[in-house]
């Protein structure tokens, strides 16, 4: 007599089940408590899992946050210029830190980074890729003669990034996917200045000559 073999459920399929209870369950601790209120056994009680499987996975805090809340980042934008790559790059950059819980992970794991330099890989993983994704979008530039060729495209890279930094860890206020235009603007309308003074060339000496006197 043949029977009808009973469906199986797979360790695998177990394991994804798991892994995105853990996922879940740190993302909504993270907006009820805060990163620093954020424990392993806390997420592990209420993914429903062992702690050793959480452990499995993450071997820190930080990784478990930055595997929940960010992401690689997408391929460089090629709009054909350098004022429209980065107002793409900075609109998804603020749209994803704009989130309030991606936001709460951020400052805490920059937090963390400072005070506990040995866990702080994960966060500087993510802030080195977007960093040279940056300054890869400056070195095409250079390759366009939109930029001269002797710009620091790391300094220049640091300056892209520093309104992000400022407006999330120091200022507190909201990253708006609407400002992106306006600080790609002001980047290099600051790029264009001469060294010394304004875009206009005032108050530089070098830009115009002296007079003699």
């Amino acid at each position: 007599m043949s029977t009808t073999p009973t469906p199986r459920t797979g360790g695998r399929l177990r394991n994804e089940e798991a892994h995105r209870s853990v996922l879940e369950a740190t993302a909504a601790l993270l907006l009820e408590n805060g990163y620093g209120a954020l424990t392993i056994e806390g997420v592990a009680r209420r993914a429903n899992v062992a702690k050793s499987t959480v452990y499995r996975w993450w071997k820190t805090k930080p990784e478990l946050v930055m595997d929940a809340f960010t992401h690689a980042p997408e391929p460089g934008p090629d709009t054909g210029g350098l004022a429209g790559d980065l107002t793409a790059f900075l609109a998804g950059l603020y749209a994803e830190a704009g989130d309030p819980v991606r936001a709460r992970a951020l400052t805490g794991l920059a937090a963390e980074a400072r005070l506990a330099p040995a866990s702080a890989d994960p966060f500087r993983a993510w802030c080195r890729a977007r960093r040279e994704l940056v300054r890869s979008l400056l070195a095409r530039a250079v390759a366009r003669e939109e930029i001269p060729p002797a710009t620091d495209l790391d300094r220049a890279a640091d300056l892209v990034l520093a309104p992000f930094w400022y407006r999330l860890l120091i200022a507190g206020t909201p990253l708006d996917a609407a400002d992106a235009s306006r600080d790609a603007a002001a980047f290099l309308h600051g790029l264009a200045a001469p060294e010394g003074g304004s875009a206009d060339g005032r108050g530089s000496g070098r830009a115009h000559g002296r007079a003699e006197g």
